[in-house]
């Protein structure tokens, strides 16, 4: 955003100011008689206020916030509509809206985003896309759980074949699978003021923010359009594999929880919830079952059935379980492994079946009894010679 001085020394809340920046050197929004458009900072009602004590204002003159024009600036109120083409608007940053390199946080620029979206040309006049598909991904079990991206744009950075979401509210009911009737939001995101429960691309919002999607906070949720839909369907088996594998990696390691993964549909995870759980088996360490320390688990792929986790406390006492992703060597001196046997990684009787069962002792090399070492026959073999019979047939029977 372009910069102009700083008339201060604070907000109108007593927060030092940092810097002024005005909508003209962000986006080119500027004073005109030829156009009009509403917007409401801060929502209707005034609940979605900027953070870290920023705070939005207008003024007559391009240059107000400075000596030249002590008395222009007008500090806006929240849930109040401004024509946004009526005067020159400009936000007030405070020390708390910088990062540690000294970049403005994306959540400020998130917030700005939202308030001035009619009039910013990649946002404006954006009308809500065509649909067909919603899916949402489960909260997190516990009230709080934050995921950020750290800037990984995830498989599909260009959104070709869908698009991911998030909502600040509980917006998708879980009980409803890929389908449009799923979504429980008030409106999707159409270039609005955003609602509680109203949706918005996180290519839009950022990918190296906190996003809560604990049990009391927010939610992920996917989109796609029939042009995503048509756009996967024009790729051949292999290419769709591989989609879907990139697809799946990322899942898997952000949103590693068990009921998570149910958000892709099918693969691992299926749709499975809290009342598919038939047994829960915690895997013992190497050292508790006998084994040397030192070793390490690095999983290929998923178990065929069911679901694998782990913690760092015997029993996951007190903790919700991690899912885990392959190519990472996991020290298993340190991880406690669980596996949630679902109905169906469960025979008749009640036991894995044979490909979950083959898939634990491959990784969990420790569970299987290690043949013992064979007997040194010796001394049995030094008496036989004492007493003539060297040449007759030895054989050691174990007794165990």
């Amino acid at each position: 955003m372009g910069a102009i001085p700083v008339e201060g020394p604070t907000t109108t809340t007593g927060l030092q100011v940092v810097e002024t920046l005005h909508a003209y050197g962000a986006f080119g929004l500027e004073p005109t008689v030829l156009q009009s458009q509403m917007i409401t900072i801060g929502g209707e009602d005034g609940s979605d206020t900027a953070p870290f004590g920023a705070e939005v204002g207008r003024c007559q003159a391009q240059d107000c916030d400075t000596e030249n024009h002590p008395d222009d600036p007008e500090i806006l109120t929240y849930g109040q509509e401004y024509d946004a083409y009526d005067r020159w608007y400009f936000v007030r940053t405070t020390a708390s809206s910088y990062d540690s390199n000294g970049d403005i946080k994306d959540e400020l620029y998130q917030w700005l985003w939202r308030q001035f979206c009619p009039v910013i040309p990649e946002c404006s006049g954006s009308q809500a896309p065509e649909i067909v598909v919603y899916q949402g991904v489960m909260q997190h079990p516990d009230a709080s759980k934050i995921v950020n991206f750290d800037g990984d744009r995830g498989a599909d950075p260009d959104e070709v074949y869908g698009t991911l979401n998030y909502c600040t509210g509980s917006c998708y009911d879980m009980d409803v699978s890929w389908s449009a009737s799923g979504y429980t939001g008030s409106d999707p995101w159409d270039g609005d003021v955003m609602t509680l429960n109203d949706y918005a691309p996180v290519s839009l919002t950022g990918y190296d923010i906190d996003y809560d999607v604990g049990a009391s906070a927010g939610q992920f949720m996917i989109s796609q359009t029939a042009e995503q839909v048509a756009a996967f369907q024009a790729l051949d088996a292999s290419e769709q594999a591989g989609v879907w594998a990139a697809y799946e990696q990322f899942y898997y390691s952000y949103f590693n929880w068990f009921g998570a993964s149910a958000a892709l549909g099918d693969g691992y995870g299926l749709d499975y919830t809290a009342a598919d759980i038939v047994q829960t088996h915690y895997i013992p360490q190497p050292q508790e079952a006998g084994a040397d320390a030192g070793m390490t688990v690095t999983f290929a792929d998923y178990p065929p059935a069911g679901w694998i986790g782990y913690c760092t406390v015997a029993n996951c006492d007190g903790q919700t379980p991690s899912g885990i992703v392959t190519g990472y060597a996991y020290n298993a001196d340190y991880y406690y492994f669980v596996f949630y046997a679902t109905s169906d990684a469960l025979d008749g009787d009640g036991e894995p079946i044979e490909a979950v069962d083959t898939w634990i002792v491959t990784y969990f090399t420790w569970l299987v009894p290690a043949e013992p070492e064979l007997p040194d026959n010796t001394a049995i073999a030094a008496v036989l010679e004492a007493i003539g019979a060297a040449s007759a047939e030895l054989t050691v029977t174990l007794l165990w």
